[in-house]
């Protein structure tokens, strides 16, 4: 108490909670400088529609690398949509991504039942892992299945699989020999169209026989080419040069094989066009 000629009230103590507080206050401030030093936390994953945009944006740009990581997030971060596994599956197959491709197609199996275009991409898959065996027993199922457009499917598994032509041939010699293709005209044609593009002549050939034999009253052999044409699958024997030479004009003539399928669409798998 302060005395004099005017009266001052005495200076009251700050009470002690504010004082604790005050001093917690001062000893975070004092910790600051070393906030920095510690790992910052790991960024949330991107929402959905962001990683989609962004995958689309560098898909149309054509980084497929960063299409395919994106898309995963998407897949991953909506949970049971089994639209974005699928097509994530298919951008990571495109990208030549088996990691992720692996990962997507998980995804997909999960959130759908299996479909010609699952079942398509897991043969895919096992190509290009090196799994010969399961990739020939899937490709097969498709060829054997009882949906029409089965065959579109492994024709296209089989076309964009493995990186090497010696095992596409194999397994289209090995699937003609097993009798899977469907007995109709146009995957005959479009698998014989196919070993024409992989230099397999002898299969070819052997392909040729088959559709005369199985579809001899087809209109598509109604047209004879010249006697030179019969170069074009392989054979010089005179006997059977007038129906190779039928067969290898009306080849041209059918478009299966003049525009062959397109086996690498632009997001695998899928079918090709009809």
């Amino acid at each position: 108490m302060v005395r004099g000629r005017h009266f001052t009230a005495g200076l009251r103590q700050m009470p002690v909670i504010p004082r604790f507080f005050a001093t917690i206050v001062l000893f975070a401030a004092s910790l600051a400088p070393f906030a920095g030093l510690a790992k910052s936390p790991a960024a949330p994953p991107a929402d959905t529609l962001t990683a989609t945009m962004a995958g689309e944006y560098a898909l149309q740009a054509g980084r497929l690398d960063e299409a395919s990581d994106w898309y995963l997030q998407a897949a991953r971060s909506a949970d049971g949509d089994a639209g974005l596994a699928e097509r994530a599956t298919r951008i990571s197959l495109l990208a030549n991504d088996n990691l992720r491709s692996t990962q997507a197609l998980g995804l997909w199996r999960a959130r759908a039942p299996r479909s010609l275009a699952m079942r398509a991409a897991e043969a895919t898959l096992s190509l290009r892992k090196g799994n010969v065996r399961a990739a020939r027993r899937e490709l097969e199922a498709l060829l054997r299945d009882a949906d029409p457009d089965g065959w579109r499917y492994a024709l296209a598994a089989l076309g964009s699989g493995a990186k090497d032509q010696e095992i596409t041939a194999q397994l289209l010699g090995q699937l003609v020999d097993a009798n899977a293709i469907p007995n109709l005209l146009q995957p005959w044609l479009a698998f014989g169209g196919m070993a024409q593009r992989l230099g397999q002549d002898a299969l070819a050939e052997q392909i040729v026989d088959d559709v005369i034999k199985r579809f001899p009253a087809s209109r598509a052999w109604r047209c004879c080419g010249p006697a030179s044409c019969v170069n074009r699958v392989g054979s010089t024997k005179p006997k059977r040069r007038s129906r190779q030479c039928r067969a290898a004009r009306s080849w041209d003539r059918t478009c299966a094989c003049r525009s062959p399928p397109n086996t690498t669409p632009s997001v695998m798998p899928g079918p090709p066009p009809r």
